[in-house]
């Protein structure tokens, strides 16, 4: 059974103490930043599962409302494929969906594909961090030797990096917005980049002309990376935003996560549709978006009308 959701501990710590604010939840669960039990209330409150109004101080407090169960929620538990070897088929959720499809920034990895389109001209290079540093060290020199062999065919230009959330400007990005911006310094956020592999969203990278290939990433060093990665971090979710048909989707169902004791692995993807090539990715990156705010749930469609699936791989 997956661990209780925060909206499963704001709803417990309700029933128990009603009245409280969100910064006095915060505070009492560790729920951090404070905007993210913001979101969460205000979701659960268009539920019918909490009520908010102005408390004595003039601040806005949270009651259990008329659909709350009075009791804790039952985490959402999911169904896998008997069979391994088919395909996947879409989760089977019982309970509260939204609670399923809930994140939360200290626990979660989200992993995201990289778009062809980038930012080229900027003013200056920018310093940060690195998923090298986040690597034990002979992992860390594997995949730096691998970025270095792949360089050249990649066409990689580093006379000017900036974050790989700010170079890539697809159509999932511009879509992301302002959710994205918002997200990159408390979230985990992983990209996987045609040029550089695996990078964090906020890591300097240059521009490159080259597509995901699986093959130039031998030793199934990105899947073994992003295992490592979640190990060091202590990450119990992923949340992958990825195309069904799609190297990024490959990738991300060939990671062993159990290595990392992560059991909760969802792929988010818009089912297809004509016109998909501008479409789906705008899907992606609005339901990004949604997710970010905590709006993700079901019966959830893009501006063009697009569902989603979501897989358990």
């Amino acid at each position: 059974m997956s661990r209780p959701t925060h909206a499963d501990r704001i709803l417990a710590l309700l029933n128990k103490q009603p009245g409280l604010d969100d910064d006095q939840i915060s505070h009492i669960l560790g729920i951090h930043p404070r905007q993210q039990v913001n979101q969460i209330c205000r979701r659960l409150e268009s539920q019918g599962l909490l009520r908010r109004e102005p408390g004595p101080s003039g601040k806005i407090v949270n009651h259990p409302g008329p659909g709350n169960p009075k009791r804790p929620l039952e985490p959402a538990r999911i169904s896998t494929p008997p069979n391994p070897r088919r395909s996947p088929k879409p989760v089977v959720r019982s309970g509260d969906e939204s609670a399923f499809l809930e994140g939360d920034p200290a626990s979660t990895l989200v992993v995201l594909p990289c778009s062809a389109a980038k930012v080229r001209n900027t003013l200056r290079s920018e310093q940060g961090p690195s998923i090298l540093d986040h690597l034990p060290q002979p992992l860390a020199q594997e995949l730096a030797l691998a970025r270095a062999r792949n360089r050249s065919r990649a066409a990689v230009d580093e006379s000017i990096t900036i974050p790989a959330w700010r170079r890539y400007r697809g159509t999932l990005y511009e879509s992301a917005g302002q959710a994205l911006a918002d997200a990159v310094g408390d979230w985990h956020i992983l990209i996987l980049s045609g040029g550089y592999g695996l990078v964090l969203a906020r890591e300097p990278i240059g521009w490159y002309e080259a597509i995901l290939k699986p093959s130039w990433w031998p030793g199934r060093i990105l899947e073994r990376a992003l295992v490592a990665y979640a190990q060091k971090n202590g990450l119990t979710r992923v949340r992958a935003f990825v195309a069904s048909s799609s190297p990024y989707r490959r990738i991300v169902n060939r990671v062993p996560w159990a290595q990392a004791g992560i059991r909760d692995v969802l792929l988010i993807m818009p089912k297809a549709s004509r016109g998909a090539l501008v479409k789906a990715p705008r899907a992606q990156g609005e339901a990004l978006a949604a997710f970010l705010n905590g709006r993700l749930g079901p019966g959830w469609l893009s501006s063009d009308g697009l569902p989603l699936e979501f897989i358990h791989p």
